[in-house]
């Protein structure tokens, strides 16, 4: 369409010398390699990732339990471990990775059966290894939770995460509304609080943010007011609602946070907002909540999803799952309740709330679909797609790119 081709003129006038905006590094054929990745940034310019799925090992296996790999700069992807479900832990939805190129990663399944065969693990890989060594295995319930969904590190090697159900065992039909726990280095858990799908909401999902005092900060997808909450919880426990979704002009279903350098929050909310696809928000050091942006859900994106990253000057970069190219490809549609075309965007907004569309999404070789970003110190964005790329699996709309962005 016309607006994107003029988008796209303008990225590659704007882009350095010899630079290119947007590149595709690797594209997932879904079976060894994995598909659906999520990636962490590693040392030396590498990355680290889990595919959710994939790993296939058989070309008569039917089912496939997903995969840990290392990527160079260069695009060149090593599969470190296939998945073999029950006792060895399937499906990783989460990856992080510390400065000596260690794999942290969360994954469905492990030993203990509770919901849908296996409370879930924490596992790692070490760098230079293809063993994994398994962190914690949750046991569900009101003890530690089950269905762990997002990892977060601090300098200290201490690990932070969330799980979607467990906790308080009389909430959700008894699966329970969530957890936030902490991992220490030395591998000690600790459970940090269980959700009730009160005031405090249930269902965390989305990246957590760690200020230097031990607070631990992110969002439930569901409860408060109706809509969602995000939250501050104490190195004691003690939770603080920051804010409350009403799925208005403030939007609802939030997802990741990220803390700048001053105690300010940054924050995405997947639904409504004043175009009704989705909202950027601020809640500054004082709580006091604003809307930086709401998306439009055209080519400006809609949907957005994913951690967040922030540079120095406070410009937020990010990603839409939806908007972008208005593409009626069905490899991209929506399950989610946003009525848009299009398969994603990567964005960037400035402190005042300006948007500037990074990269439009068609679903095809470039992906589709994109979950987040991470940032490099020399200003480099690197993210993942769920679907699409040049290589579909089985006729389906693609696996998955990891991808490269120069802002």
């Amino acid at each position: 369409m016309p607006a994107a081709a003029l988008l796209g003129v303008a990225l590659a006038c704007a882009a350095p010398a010899q630079a290119k905006p947007f590149t595709v590094l690797y594209a997932f054929t879904g079976a060894q390699d994995g598909s659906m990745p999520q990636i962490a940034l590693g040392p030396q310019g590498t990355l680290l990732g889990v595919g959710k799925y994939g790993g296939l090992t058989d070309k008569n296996a039917q089912t496939t339990f997903g995969t840990a790999f290392t990527m160079t700069a260069s695009g060149s992807l090593t599969t470190l471990h296939a998945f073999k479900g029950a006792p060895d832990g399937n499906n990783p939805v989460a990856v992080a990775a510390d400065a000596a190129g260690n794999l942290f990663g969360a994954a469905y399944g492990g030993p203990n059966g509770c919901i849908s065969g296996g409370c879930g693990e924490l596992f790692k890989i070490a760098a230079g290894s293809v063993v994994v060594t398994r962190l914690h295995a949750f046991v569900g319930g009101s003890i530690d939770g089950a269905v762990p969904q997002s990892l977060t590190l601090d300098p200290s090697g201490n690990i932070y995460g969330a799980t979607a159900f467990g906790g308080s065992e009389g909430c959700n039909d008894r699966y329970g509304c969530g957890t936030i726990f902490s991992l220490s280095a030395a591998g000690k858990y600790h459970l940090l609080h269980r959700f009730t799908n009160g005031a405090d909401g249930s269902f965390p999902t989305g990246q957590l943010a760690v200020d230097s005092a031990g607070n631990v900060y992110g969002s439930d997808a569901t409860g408060g007011t109706g809509y969602g909450v995000t939250f501050r919880i104490s190195p004691a426990g003690l939770l603080t609602v920051l804010h409350s979704f009403a799925l208005g002009t403030d939007g609802g279903q939030p997802g990741g946070v990220v803390l700048d350098g001053s105690g300010n929050l940054y924050g995405s909310a997947y639904l409504g907002g004043a175009g009704s696809s989705g909202v950027i928000y601020k809640i500054d050091a004082g709580g006091n909540f604003s809307v930086l942006y709401s998306f439009k859900g055209g080519a400006d994106g809609a949907g957005p999803t994913g951690a967040m990253a922030i540079d120095g000057a406070g410009n937020l970069f990010g990603t839409a799952a939806y908007g972008g190219q208005s593409l009626n490809f069905s490899g991209c549609a929506d399950n989610a309740g946003i009525s848009t075309l299009g398969c994603g965007v990567v964005f960037e907004i400035s402190p005042a709330g300006k948007e500037t569309v990074l990269h439009q999404f068609t679903g095809l070789g470039d992906g589709g679909a994109p979950n987040g970003l991470v940032r490099a110190a020399n200003g480099q964005l690197f993210g993942a797609t769920r679907v699409g790329g040049p290589l579909p699996f089985n006729g389906l709309a693609g696996s998955g790119t990891i991808y490269q962005v120069t802002p």
